[in-house]
Order: structure tokens, then sequence, then C-alpha cells
């Protein structure tokens, strides 16, 4: 009898917990549309950085004290999410320069990132 009596809670409380449910999930960002920590941080750097020479990928790597292949890493996730791209180069002396789209600079404007 006992038994009975707890599945009857359990059963009216079914609708409230999958509202919560419902409600918790729509507030969880869909995969791939926020940007994690130190690819939020490459993507404030471009957005501070103006001077073509000071958005190639070895100063950038340098002024954030990361390697080129992590930089890069970074640089890749942020091309994913359209948020940077390469902006050109000087394929003479191995420079490659990156730039915010205008969906990356809207991303961090609106999240307050800058």
């Amino acid at each position: 009898m006992r038994q009975g009596s707890n599945l009857r809670i359990a059963s009216t409380e079914w609708p409230s917990l999958s509202m919560r449910t419902k409600l918790f999930r729509a507030q969880i960002p869909a995969a791939g549309s926020e940007l994690a920590g130190d690819t939020a941080k490459v993507l404030v750097e471009l957005f501070n950085t103006d001077d073509l020479e000071s958005r190639d990928v070895g100063a950038i790597a340098l002024r954030l004290g990361m390697q080129r292949g992590v930089l890069q890493h970074h640089l890749d996730r942020l091309r994913e999410a359209s948020s940077a791209d390469t902006t050109g180069g000087n394929y003479r002396h191995g420079h490659i320069y990156w730039g915010l789209t205008p969906e990356g600079r809207r991303y961090a404007v609106e999240r307050k990132l800058v």
C-alpha cells in the first residue's frame, strides 16, 4: 500500500519535474555557440588589436604567452564559429594575419567581453 502512494506522488510531481527540465535545458547554450576561456581571450585580443602586424599569429602568441600551435587551435575554433578568419599574409616572411568577422565583433560586444 505504501508503494502505491509513493507512485501517486511521483506521478503528480512528474509534470513539474518535466517542466523544470525543459526550462533548464532552454538555458543551456547550443553546442558551439559559446566560446570557452582561452578562445574568448583570443577573440578579445583580436578585437583590441588594430595594427595589421600585431594581428600576426606569432605576435598574438607572444602577447598572450601561448605556443603558436595552441594559439592556432583557438583561431581554428574562432573560424569554426565564424568569428574570425585570416585577413592576409606576408608569405615571403611567413606571417599570417587574422581579424574578426562581423559575427566575432558582435559576439564580443553583446557578451560584454570588451
